[in-house]
């Protein structure tokens, strides 16, 4: 945990403890978030190097997450092109040339004007989860439970009202909405 940091999202890690290679978001010199990498050599962890192809220098990466199958490193900046606040993006492995693709905008529905972060993927990769403010109070996180559809129905948008209820993942008002609050303690 980084304590006197500006960033309101960046309170935890996810480190599964089988994990021998953990990516993670850490503050630079100059005070930004850089993704950084660090691996479990024998029965201590290399030192951590910075992940320069997917961290800009002045803005912000936070909680990369890697695909079930490693080869795709999810996470959310607010440095790179984007729709405004932190978006989503995606990163592959490239084996032959050992490094991670340039960073993609993962779009709509993931990234949205307001911030979407932490994406992670099922392991069967049926669904993903991502958590967003969309829509909620400044202290508060909507988490967005989403399933892959093996031939999803594209609709050109026509106005930009429609364009904009997307990307907030407005629900049409005959389908039922479950809502949980829950209590995270600081």
């Amino acid at each position: 945990l980084d304590e006197g940091t500006d960033n309101e999202f960046v309170k935890a890690l996810y480190a599964p403890e089988w994990d021998r290679e953990l990516y993670y978001s850490a503050a630079s010199e100059s005070g930004s978030r850089d993704i950084c990498r660090t691996e479990l050599l024998d029965t201590v962890w290399s030192v951590p190097q910075i992940e320069s192809v997917l961290s800009t220098k002045d803005a912000d990466e936070i909680y990369p997450m890697l695909s079930p199958d490693r080869k795709t490193l999810y996470f959310a900046s607010r440095g790179l092109y984007g729709v405004g606040g932190y978006d989503l993006y995606k990163s592959t492995w490239d084996s032959s040339l050992q490094k991670w693709s340039s960073p993609q905008n993962m779009g709509f529905p993931y990234s949205s004007p307001a911030d979407d972060f932490l994406y992670i993927e099922s392991e069967d990769r049926a669904y993903a989860l991502f958590a967003s403010n969309r829509e909620c109070s400044k202290d508060s996180v909507f988490v967005y439970v989403l399933q892959y559809e093996d031939y999803p129905v594209h609709a050109p948008m026509t106005a930009a009202d429609e364009l904009y209820k997307l990307s907030m993942l407005e629900k049409p008002i005959s389908q039922k909405v479950e809502e949980e609050k829950v209590d995270i303690p600081d």
